[in-house]
């Protein structure tokens, strides 16, 4: 055996336990970049008498661990819409709260914390952030019959 075909032979080695390893771990462990988390996977593990402390927990892992988790405005709103189907209205009022203060910006942001609101029969706050999310984005009609606009008179 000449040494090219050993060469190549342990390149070709090499390759098959790198790809063994993606395929158990999920990604190549060698990159050292490991994949992030969800912020969403350490706020889901908060029972309802410490959901209050949400938002103390993802401010300290953002600033001690933020390179770990995605701090996206979608993981947050997944978990409090996954809360509302299982009837954590609380914890969902929560999360919607915590992801309306992180991107202020975003109508989708109140939209969800007001119906997280008016799940909880809070009809005042519902209205109030409906009306933000309706001011962020007056063209929004996600919900045809049920658009922001159409939910304010309804909530008034």
């Amino acid at each position: 055996m000449r040494i090219h075909d050993r060469v190549i032979g342990g390149i070709d080695e090499i390759r098959e336990k790198k790809n063994k390893l993606i395929k158990k771990y999920g990604y190549d462990i060698l990159d050292k970049k490991i994949p992030k988390k969800s912020i969403a996977q350490p706020l889901a593990k908060l029972d309802d008498k410490e959901i209050v402390t949400a938002s103390l927990l993802y401010n300290k892992l953002k600033e001690t661990d933020g390179d770990s988790f995605y701090f996206d405005e979608v993981e947050l709103d997944n978990l409090g819409h996954y809360w509302l189907t299982k009837n954590r209205i609380k914890g969902a009022v929560e999360i919607f709260k915590l992801n309306a203060a992180a991107y202020p910006d975003s109508w989708n942001t109140y939209n969800s914390l007001a119906a997280a609101y008016d799940r909880s029969n809070n009809k005042e706050e519902a209205l109030h952030n409906y009306k933000k999310a309706h001011k962020i984005n007056p063209q929004c009609n996600d919900f045809n019959k049920n658009s922001m606009p159409g939910k304010v008179k309804i909530l008034k």
